[in-house]
Parts: structure tokens; C-alpha cells; sequence
């Protein structure tokens, strides 16, 4: 889902409040690393969010896109992602919701599920109280499924052939 731009301002302006409000610069490479997540939703990692705005900052580093998102991070303006086999990915939406995880190409889809966000132990754990929950649904995308549909079948090696 692309945001309308009209969102992504008024998303960034929001932030800028946010960072005044905390006593923080409000930085145009903070503010292009936010904007480029609010315009990608494919939770991209950090090297393709640095990629994403050097066309827009060609003076950023990969440094200052880290640093960046560690402050937006803390403020709570993005998430990281989990993904597996895959460098951190993160995220503009804060909302609750879930993902879907392709196990083939690793693409990652949000899916907003309320009824999952409720899932709770009974309790404790051990002492550990839980504050939140996101879950997440591992299988193949519509993209990867079409492909191996179209893929002949591997051929069937004989264990009593030679080579």
C-alpha cells in the first residue's frame, strides 16, 4: 500500500512536533530517512533506506541513516522488523499489526488483524510480563507460488545411476 503524499506530510510534520517536543534537531536527514520508510512498505533494511535517500541526500552516509533511525526508534516513530535470514528491516507503522512472511524470496506483507494483538498468556511467565504481541505468518507469497507453479518439476535422481 503506497501512502497518499498528503499523508506522508502530514506524517512528517508530526514528526518535526515530535522532535522539538523532545528537545531534539530536527534534521532533514532524520526527516528524508522517515519520509523514505512512510513511502516504501516493503520494510526495507537500512542499506536499501540509505540507497532510497542518497538519491534525494547524496551527502548522507550509511552512518547518519543508522543513527537516524536508532533516534527515530527511540521516539517510537518506526519499529524494526523481525526477519529471518535477512538484516533488520524496519518500518513507519506503529499501529498494531501482524506480518506475513514469504519463506522463498523474503518478502514481508502487513496484515492488520486485530484478534491477534489480544493474544496473552494467562499471566506471568515465569515472572516475564507481557506488553505486546505481534505474530507472525511464515509461507510463500502469490509472486513465489506462481513461479514455482510455472517451473517444470526437478528430475528424479536415480540412486543407482552413475555419473
Amino acid at each position: 500500500m503506497i501512502r497518499p503524499r498528503s499523508l506522508v506530510d502530514t506524517k512528517v510534520r508530526e514528526l518535526e512536533s515530535l522532535l522539538r517536543a523532545r528537545g531534539l534537531s530536527v534534521t532533514h536527514q532524520r526527516l528524508a530517512v522517515f519520509r523514505s520508510l512512510l513511502e516504501d512498505d516493503t520494510h526495507p533494511d537500512a542499506d536499501r533506506i540509505f540507497e532510497r535517500v542518497r538519491r534525494r541526500v547524496p551527502t548522507i552516509s550509511l552512518g547518519t541513516v543508522y543513527k537516524a533511525l536508532d533516534t527515530l526508534k527511540e521516539l517510537g516513530a518506526v519499529a524494526e522488523v523481525d526477519a529471518p535470514r535477512s538484516a533488520t528491516r524496519y518500518e513507519a507503522v506503529i499501529e498494531p499489526h501482524h506480518h506475513l512472511v514469504c519463506e522463498t524470496c523474503g518478502k514481508i506483507l502487513d496484515l492488520h488483524a486485530p484478534e491477534y494483538s489480544a493474544l496473552r498468556p494467562a499471566g506471568p511467565v515465569d515472572g516475564f510480563h507481557v506488553n505486546s504481541c505481534t505474530v507472525q505468518f511464515h509461507g510463500v507469497c502469490r509472486a513465489c507460488s506462481a513461479r514455482s507453479r510455472k517451473r517444470p518439476p526437478a528430475p528424479e535422481s536415480d540412486p543407482g545411476a552413475r555419473r
